[in-house]
């Protein structure tokens, strides 16, 4: 059995929180008033699509492969056919098979920067620079995913005859932003 972690934006969260209150907020007002059916269909489109963009995507580790869930795909890739884990907008992975991004680690504005400490890049993979990228700082997530990507790379030991590559559609995330441009539609018809 492979050890298994899981990295996830935690900002995702706080905007979800905020989304379901506004909207809970927006349909108790529209209870008051007219228009019920209009603020319950764009509440529900709206927490759907900030459920697609902020929630869902994840990486997986596991001592095998790396698997990237983004909004509506999902890419499961083996630790011996990664070539280069780096960040400059998102985490993003390059292998034989294309470049891939991963929506779960976005990287900080260039400002970001400015507020790291010397001390806080011990231990990681930075030898021979002086500063480094805002992208791959230890308190950005893009810097904490690639990190961590590179640690499970770096002691990767198997073989080529581990060959793992798969990229599927997800149907439900499919499914809910089909739901959510229904939605839209008929907010706007009205």
């Amino acid at each position: 059995m492979s050890e298994r972690e899981v990295f996830r934006a935690k900002s995702g969260y706080l905007l979800s929180g905020a989304t379901a209150v506004l909207s809970a907020l927006f349909i108790w007002s529209a209870a008051l008033t007219q228009g019920l059916v209009a603020a319950i269909t764009g509440s529900l489109a709206a927490n759907i699509l900030v459920y697609l963009i902020f929630v869902r995507p994840h990486v997986i580790y596991t001592d095998e492969t790396l698997r990237i869930i983004n909004p509506i795909e999902e890419i499961e890739i083996g630790w011996s056919d990664i070539d280069l884990v780096d960040a400059k907008w998102c985490m993003n992975v390059t292998t034989k098979f294309g470049r891939f991004n991963a929506w779960a680690a976005p990287a900080p504005s260039r400002f970001h920067s400015k507020k790291i400490h010397p001390s806080e890049l011990r231990g990681m993979e930075i030898r021979g620079r002086e500063s480094i990228s805002p992208a791959l700082s230890p308190k950005s997530d893009s810097g904490i995913a690639v990190h961590m990507a590179q640690v499970r790379l770096k002691d990767f030991r198997g073989g080529s005859h581990e060959f793992r590559y798969r990229k599927n559609w997800s149907w439900a995330a499919l499914l809910g932003l089909s739901l959510t441009a229904t939605l839209i539609l008929i907010i706007l018809g009205k």
